[in-house]
């Protein structure tokens, strides 16, 4: 269509151009992409979990500070946080996975008062420990647990 120069050069016309295209030839356009997801219905939905799984993998902190407040919505504990409290939150679940890494043994994030009995899932009252003792621990306070 243009050249690699000329769309260097001048990318607002370009971009007018393909606009101007797109809104004369829409529903034409907007058929053939239903066309086209029709006979690779399956192949596009491989192609989004192998990137959604890829992402997971990447984000691990992410994903655990959106499993943990969804447990905490659920319950309707969950609070608005600030962007400081998210990040205090999610620095919580990395270094529960550098521990895991450096010592070799699982470290989870733990509700200091647990969900189960009122707590907020808030970085107050969150604390990383070890996993088994996370397990032991259950849904009780810390003394009750001893």
């Amino acid at each position: 269509m243009y050249s690699a120069k000329y769309r260097e050069k001048y990318p607002e016309r370009v971009t007018a151009f393909f606009k101007n295209h797109y809104e004369k030839n829409k529903e034409r356009i907007l058929e053939r992409c239903r066309i086209y997801n029709e006979k690779n219905r399956s192949s596009i939905y491989q192609k989004r979990r192998a990137y959604q799984k890829k992402w997971k993998e990447e984000n691990k902190d992410r994903m655990c500070l959106y499993w943990s407040n969804r447990r905490a919505r659920q319950r309707n504990l969950l609070t608005p946080l600030t962007e400081e409290e998210k990040k205090q939150v999610v620095a919580l679940y990395v270094k529960a996975r550098e521990l895991t890494k450096l010592h070799g043994e699982p470290y989870h994030v733990d509700h200091i008062k647990p969900l189960a009995r009122g707590g907020l899932h808030h970085p107050s009252n969150l604390q990383v420990m070890r996993g088994i003792d996370n397990i032991r621990k259950n849904s009780k306070f810390p003394a009750e647990a001893r």
